[in-house]
């Protein structure tokens, strides 16, 4: 990002930060996250898949990011929106 707007990354962070009140990581974090709810939601891709797809490291870190920022688990997140969606 900060080669294609041809600024160093130590000045784009906190011009990000002060407009979008998040990190550039914070950020791109939540979109991998709100990319994931998605897939849990319209697919029935498994978890390492969805990690994977969203490029986290590892199935685990990508469920306990998951966690932090949604306030559940994907297993949970799935199971709530797809009874939401029969109901």
């Amino acid at each position: 990002m900060a080669r294609n707007l041809h600024m160093p990354l130590k000045e784009l962070n906190p011009q990000f930060k002060a407009k979008y009140d998040l990190t550039i990581n914070q950020y791109i974090r939540r979109r991998k996250i709100d990319i994931s709810k998605n897939l849990l939601y319209a697919t029935n891709l498994s978890f390492q898949d969805i990690a994977t797809f969203v490029v986290f490291n590892s199935q685990s870190y990508f469920i306990t990011t998951f966690k932090a920022i949604v306030g559940q688990t994907p297993s949970d997140y799935r199971k709530n929106n797809k009874q939401q969606n029969l109901a």
